[in-house]
């Protein structure tokens, strides 16, 4: 964590970074399955249109745990990297301190309170107004 903001004893820095690099490896083993098991799909050649179909589902649903796995893992590398260069700790959109508990408890967070809140409120789809109004 950036000395200066959210800081904590090296002790600190020592666990995210074991923490990540063991977080790191489980997704990259996680992201390997699923991508062992599409191909693993793939090969088993389905010979009629409902083998063919379940098969197509499988893959899907096994394409779709491998995006959120990579997705997962390019987050906790980027974490890592922060750690490493002295960035982490700070929010990568305004570069404010983020609280110390919330970096030990989501070390892969990387925006403050309230850089977070106006990126989820720009996220949000607009609510249409009631009928009438």
């Amino acid at each position: 964590m950036n000395d200066e903001h959210a800081a904590g004893p090296s002790s600190d820095r020592q666990r995210l970074h074991d923490d990540l690099t063991a977080r790191i490896e489980t997704l990259r083993r996680r992201k390997d399955s699923a991508e062992a098991e599409i191909a693993a799909l793939w090969a088993d050649c389905a010979l009629d249109a409902v083998d063919a179909g379940s098969t197509r589902a499988a893959v899907a649903e096994a394409r779709v745990r491998a995006d959120e796995t990579r997705g997962q893992l390019e987050q906790a590398l980027a974490a890592r990297r922060r750690l490493d260069d002295g960035t982490f700790g700070s929010c990568v959109s305004c570069g404010a301190p983020v609280d110390r508990e919330r970096m030990l408890a989501v070390p892969h967070t990387e925006l403050c309170v309230s850089c977070r809140r106006d990126h989820e409120s720009r996220r949000a789809p607009a609510r249409a107004a009631p009928p009438g109004r």
